[in-house]
């Protein structure tokens, strides 16, 4: 299923090429190798007997943070008095 999305977009998730995983006016906080199950949720530790077949070494906490980092700065930008 993977490999006809990333024969036009290589960055494909498996279900949308890449520039339509943004949504309009929208930022890209960046890439994240793992399958999306695996951003999600520690896999390998919640099915056990299966962990091996996931890649669970993802930096949610960095993730967290650039996404805060960018509504803030997002925010920030904005007119005064316009929220």
């Amino acid at each position: 299923m993977h490999e006809e999305p990333a024969r036009i977009e290589p960055r494909s998730d498996g279900q949308l090429i890449g520039h339509d995983q943004i949504a309009p006016g929208g930022s890209l906080l960046g890439y994240v190798n793992p399958d999306h199950w695996g951003v999600a949720m520690p896999l390998s530790r919640a099915l056990r007997g299966l962990g091996f077949l996931f890649r669970d070494d993802v930096p949610r906490t960095a993730l967290v943070g650039a996404a805060i980092a960018v509504v803030d700065g997002t925010l920030g930008r904005e007119a005064p008095g316009s929220r």
